[in-house]
């Protein structure tokens, strides 16, 4: 005989059953359409190259900004990389860390952008220093206070009259027409062009230290392989990459610092959803830069609402491989880190700010004021280690006992 109370146990049992299925989808479901709207492959980065952690990966989902080092084996240099999630779409995202950038004071004395091909007119505005002209007159090949190649130094001694009146002209003049020189050569044969230094006894050639920097660099190698070829290809490469070659002399108390930016910007999709790419290659540097690379990545989730905007930097420098480098190393990374950490947190800030004023259309040269700004606060802080380190010599060395001559020998 049938039992209505049995058969409204079995309604109950079932319905029982379809919710708590339906509460196991949701666990399951959930987190997997939370890894499909953000870029997996930036998080699996972050986590294998950046050792991000649990916790920095959930405060990353928060929408909170996280900076960390990135291991280096080379004791010239110091590697960081930062992320946020930021509410818009990546061009937008890029505005809006362009706008925390103009924020932070700089000391640009003199900066300019190179035409293809480069005119000495290029460089019209760019002088030497007194200091640095002084520095020439004394330059060798191994023994050099500025930043040249065996060649460039041979003609500063061979080409200047040192003894003329307008000898600081004439350096100058030098210097610019070098600087042309060595750009062309560069838009022409790429990477096989770069300088090798030889300012001191350890000659350091830029081609292979810019390769061991983008061989280590941070979700590129991985997710971007065919900006990676072209960036080893240039300028033979025929990929929808743009590029712009721009200088800028800066100071910072010391001595002025001249830089030399190759920004290669490309854009691409992710499943389907915009990504773009800014790579900043240092091509010369003066004063205190062995090399340097950055990358600035806006990366959009499948929902095309929220992006990913990641920025890594490598910088070798020889003054971090010297006394007191431990010392250097802390100093340099703790404030990079907090640096960048406070950067990325003031781009989310600034979004209300862009997406009211924007204008209609990414600007490609946005990307080299990315990248030259961050440039910037590096080489302050590498400034700041040299007057550091000259402190604590002679520090050192006033606390250290006076030779007494022969006599003290002995001991």
């Amino acid at each position: 005989m049938f039992d209505p109370s049995q058969n409204f146990r079995l309604r109950s049992l079932h319905r029982r059953s379809a919710i708590l299925c339906a509460l196991l989808s949701l666990l399951f479901i959930c987190p997997q359409t939370r890894a499909r709207t953000a870029d997996p492959d930036l998080r699996k980065a972050l986590a294998e190259r950046a050792a991000f952690g649990a916790d920095q990966i959930a405060a990353l989902e928060r929408g909170e900004p996280v900076a960390k080092l990135i291991p280096s084996n080379d004791p010239r240099e110091v590697a960081v990389c930062g992320v946020i999630e930021i509410p818009s779409d990546p061009e937008t995202a890029l505005k809006a860390f362009q706008l925390s950038l103009s924020l932070k004071k700089n000391s640009i004395l003199q900066s300019g952008k190179f035409t293809n091909p480069p005119r000495v007119e290029d460089l019209a505005s760019l002088t030497l220093s007194d200091t640095d002209i002084a520095d020439l007159k004394m330059c060798t090949v191994g023994d050099c206070k500025v930043k040249l190649s065996a060649a460039m130094i041979h003609r500063f001694q061979k080409s200047i009259d040192w003894k003329a009146i307008d000898y600081k002209e004439q350096a100058n003049q030098l210097f610019r027409l070098m600087i042309v020189e060595y750009v062309t050569t560069y838009l022409q044969r790429g990477d096989a062009a770069l300088i090798e230094y030889a300012d001191q006894s350890r000659r350091v050639p830029l081609a292979r230290e810019q390769e061991a920097l983008l061989t280590n660099l941070l979700y590129v190698n991985d997710t971007a392989p065919e900006f990676v070829r072209h960036l080893k290809a240039f300028p033979r490469s025929t990929a929808p990459v743009e590029h712009s070659l721009s200088w800028a002399k800066i100071n910072f108390g010391l001595k002025p610092v001249l830089v030399i930016t190759d920004v290669s910007t490309y854009t691409s999709d992710v499943n389907g959803a915009p990504r773009v790419l800014v790579l900043s290659k240092q091509i010369y540097a003066n004063h205190y830069f062995d090399a340097s690379l950055s990358l600035t990545a806006a990366i959009a989730d499948q929902t095309r609402t929220k992006s990913d905007l990641l920025y890594v930097n490598h910088s070798r420098a020889g003054a971090l491989a010297s006394s007191f480098s431990k010392l250097k190393h802390k100093i340099v990374e703790g404030r990079a880190t907090e640096d960048l950490k406070s950067l990325l947190g003031q781009t989310r800030l600034n979004l209300d700010v862009v997406l009211n004023n924007s204008s209609p259309s990414f600007e490609p040269t946005l990307a080299h004021r990315i990248s030259e700004s961050r440039a910037l606060g590096i080489i302050s802080w590498l400034v700041l280690l040299k007057v550091l380190g000259t402190a604590c010599y002679f520090t050192f060395r006033r606390k250290m006992p006076r030779s007494r001559g022969p006599a003290s020998s002995r001991h």
